[in-house]
């Protein structure tokens, strides 16, 4: 979740999102190119406001699935289609 702190350090004034704390090697998410920092604030057509949110969205989809996640990475907002892998 992003709070005041974890806003100040990705240099981001608003509260919207779940901040990328750390990307896996070899996962879906390096393969898209997501980055630490990066702020995912959607999920296909929903909504991320929270870890929760993220977690529970994730939750409906199995590997192999591909999804749109939208993010903000330096003030720019993009979207990226990812396909998801299983985590081993």
């Amino acid at each position: 979740d992003i709070d005041e702190t974890i806003s100040a350090k990705i240099g981001s004034n608003d509260l919207d999102g779940v901040a990328v704390a750390a990307v896996a090697p070899d996962g879906a998410g390096l393969k898209a190119d997501l980055r630490a920092g990066d702020v995912i604030l959607m999920i296909n057509s929903t909504k991320i406001d929270s870890k929760a949110a993220f977690d529970e969205e994730l939750s409906y989809f199995a590997p192999g699935d591909k999804i749109k996640v939208t993010y903000k990475r330096e003030g720019k907002t993009d979207v990226k289609e990812i396909t998801l892998t299983n985590i081993d």
